[in-house]
C-alpha cells in the first residue's frame, strides 16, 4: 500500500511548474456555472431552444380519439344564457354515453350550488354514468403557500367516482406553458417526488391524465411511475 501510494502521488505531481493552474481555473469555471444554474440563468436559453424546435416541427394533429364539444356562439344562442343550466350538461352526458363516448371529461366547474332541480339532475347523470364520467377541481388561487383544492359542490363530489384538476401549476417566467403538471399535492414545490404527493390524501391528477386513466383502465400511479409528476408537452416520441 505504501508503494501504491508513493506511485500515485508521483503520478499526479505537476510535471512542470503552475501545473496545476488549469486544474484550478477548471474547478472555479465549474462552480460559476453551477452558480449560474442554480440561478436559472440558462432557462431563457433553454426555452428559445425548445420554441424554436417547436416552430421547425410544425404543427401535428391530435389524436382522433380526443372530441371537444365547445360551447361557442352557437349553443349560447340556442340554450339563451351562460353559465348553462346545469341539466344541460346531464342531457349531454346522457347523450355522449349514447353514442359510445369512453370518457366524458367535463372541462367545467361546478363549484358551487345552483338551483336544486337542476343540482341534482346534473348529480343523477355523473351518478348513473359514474364510470364514464371525470369531474374538475380547481386549486384555490388565494392560497400561495400549500395547494388547497376546491372540489365541486358536495353533492357532486360525492357522487363523482373521478375527478381531475385543471389549473396550470407550471409556468415558465415568460408567461409560456412548456410543461403539464401529472399531479397536485398540498405542498407548492415543484421538486416533490410522485410518492409524497401519491401520499397526500388531497393529491388529485390532471384533468387529461384521469380521463386517459379511465380510458385505458389503468391506475393513475401507473402513468406516474413511468414519467414523474410532470410532462414536457409534444415531444416528438415521447408516449405514456
Amino acid at each position: 500500500p505504501k508503494k501504491f501510494l508513493e506511485t500515485a502521488k508521483t503520478a499526479l505531481k505537476p510535471r512542470r511548474p503552475g501545473g496545476k493552474l488549469p486544474v484550478v481555473v477548471a474547478a472555479r469555471f465549474a462552480v460559476f456555472i453551477a452558480l449560474l444554474q442554480q440561478m436559472q440563468f440558462f432557462h431563457p436559453l433553454d426555452n428559445g431552444w425548445t420554441d424554436s424546435l417547436f416552430r421547425h416541427r410544425g404543427i401535428e394533429s391530435a389524436d382522433p380519439r380526443v372530441i371537444v364539444v365547445e360551447i361557442d356562439d352557437a349553443s349560447l344562442k340556442k340554450i339563451g344564457s351562460f353559465p348553462f343550466p346545469r341539466g344541460v350538461y346531464a342531457r349531454l352526458i346522457d347523450r355522449l354515453v349514447e353514442f359510445g363516448v369512453k370518457v366524458v371529461a367535463l372541462d367545467v366547474l361546478f363549484i358551487d350550488p345552483s338551483t336544486p332541480e337542476q343540482d341534482a339532475l346534473l348529480v343523477d347523470a355523473t351518478r348513473r354514468h359514474e364510470d364514464f364520467v371525470v369531474h374538475s377541481a380547481m386549486l384555490d388561487p388565494d392560497v400561495n403557500f400549500e395547494n388547497r383544492m376546491i372540489m365541486p359542490f358536495p353533492a357532486l363530489e360525492k357522487a363523482a367516482s373521478h375527478i381531475g384538476i385543471v389549473n396550470q401549476a407550471l409556468i415558465d417566467s415568460d408567461g409560456s406553458v412548456r410543461q403539464a403538471s401529472l399531479v397536485i399535492g398540498r405542498k407548492h414545490r415543484r421538486d416533490l417526488g410522485i410518492y409524497e404527493w401519491a401520499g397526500d390524501p388531497l393529491a388529485l391528477p390532471s384533468l387529461g391524465l384521469k380521463a386517459l386513466s379511465v380510458f385505458e383502465g389503468k391506475p393513475v400511479k401507473e402513468y406516474l411511475e413511468r414519467v414523474g409528476i410532470s410532462l414536457w408537452l409534444n415531444f416528438r416520441g415521447e408516449e405514456f
